[in-house]
């Protein structure tokens, strides 16, 4: 009889120690899981705070150099911090040289021309490492640069396109954006002209594009409008500058072409193109405050409340669409096409979950889009997703709470 009361013992004390071990394990399972939470949650911050930046080099001369380095941080966040900025830069795989400077960044969302370089020619690898100090943030951007100095003793700088007059370019920058607004109605440029002759004459063209009947692959371009002028140097300087009437304008992609001469010899040309696209649904005027609200991925709050406050649509069609510009200069549409598709998609998929933006799914499905495999599997009463990237063999397990999923691996 003693000996079973002390056996039935002995099974309950082990019984109370399992059962110990495996509360001490549901606790290290939900403190895992929230590390994981931080952890994911911190690398998309960090990463869109890498996508903060924007690094552009121009052909600018100015005194003995003909390069100028713009940075623009495109959120508004860091105005009036101090910044850390190192560049380095390699020519063909050799060590050129670094440059560093500490600056007061008060622009904001306005583009801010860091320094002036002389180059020879030859194609550059700009590396840009920048620390805000007030933050701990560090973040890392690279730029391919070709340099091609003057030719034919001329120096044509970029066309600098901007939709109001260009009196003078001090620290502007050509709009980051190839996609024209509809309501513009004038589409200004200007360029820098460096050239040791007394007079020379400039025509700017602006072509249509249009795709060839016969073969979908070839592109025409067909002339609609030009600009010339005779320009007297100053000092081996001189500026062409005019604008074209782009109100009535259809929807389609546009070159402007400017050509420089001397004596009826073409010494320079430079060209770029633009693009006029139709209304998109997120900048309809009864959308637009719902697509400022949405972008929460690439804007702070503080950005997003500044832009609500524009007086009417149109300045707020303008701002978002500079966001996207800022971002990607060379496909701006395209992803802001892109961003409110996922956006809408994510909303339609998650409509329930709570705190829709700090969600670790919606996160996750915000980040790096749909998964290929998704797999429900229900185990003692808890329902778990298990979602699988093949392209970056990446595994995410999501467990339901409530209306909630939680992200456990």
């Amino acid at each position: 009889m003693k000996i079973s009361r002390r056996f039935t013992q002995i099974k309950r004390r082990r019984f109370l120690q399992i059962e110990k071990i495996c509360e001490n394990l549901r606790e290290i399972c939900v403190h895992l899981r929230e590390i994981r939470i931080i952890f994911l949650l911190l690398s998309l911050s960090s990463s869109l705070f890498a996508s903060n930046w924007q690094i552009s080099l121009k052909n600018r001369q100015y005194l003995y150099h003909n390069t100028c380095l713009y940075l623009t941080e495109t959120t508004g966040g860091l105005q009036g911090k101090k910044l850390h900025i190192n560049i380095r830069m390699h020519e063909q795989g050799s060590p050129f040289f670094t440059f560093q400077k500490n600056m007061n960044w008060q622009i904001g969302l306005q583009p801010v021309s860091v320094s002036f370089f002389r180059f020879s020619k030859g194609n550059y690898e700009v590396l840009i490492d920048i620390y805000c100090p007030e933050t701990g943030e560090t973040s890392s951007l690279q730029y391919d640069y070709d340099c091609v100095p003057i030719e034919n003793g001329v120096h044509g700088s970029d066309i600098f396109l901007d939709y109001a007059p260009i009196r003078s370019l001090g620290e502007k920058i050509p709009i980051l954006s190839e996609i024209l607004a509809e309501n513009k109605q004038n589409l200004y440029f200007y360029q820098e002209i460096n050239a040791p002759k007394n007079i020379l004459t400039a025509r700017a063209i602006l072509y249509q594009e249009k795709k060839s009947q016969g073969n979908t692959k070839a592109t025409t371009y067909t002339s609609l409008r030009q600009v010339n002028q005779v320009i007297s140097m100053q000092n081996g300087m001189g500026y062409f500058t005019g604008n074209f009437d782009v109100g009535n304008l259809l929807p389609g992609k546009y070159l402007i072409e400017i050509l420089i001469y001397a004596d009826a010899a073409l010494l320079s040309e430079k060209s770029t193109r633009f693009e006029i696209s139709q209304e998109e649904t997120f900048l309809r005027p009864e959308n637009i405050d719902k697509s400022i609200e949405d972008l929460r991925l690439i804007c702070n709050v503080q950005v997003i409340e500044k832009l609500k406050k524009l007086p009417n649509s149109i300045e707020k069609k303008q701002a978002l669409l500079h966001v996207f510009a800022q971002h990607y200069p060379n496909d701006s549409l395209l992803q802001a096409q892109s961003y409110f598709a996922k956006i809408q998609l994510a909303h339609q998929r998650f409509s329930s979950e709570i705190s829709f933006w700090e969600s670790p799914i919606v996160q996750t499905f915000l980040h790096y889009g749909a998964p290929n495999d998704v797999e429900h599997i229900a185990v003692h009463g808890s329902n778990f997703q298990r979602w699988e990237y093949k392209k970056w063999n990446l595994l995410f397990v999501f467990e339901q709470k409530g209306e909630k999923w939680l992200l456990v691996r």
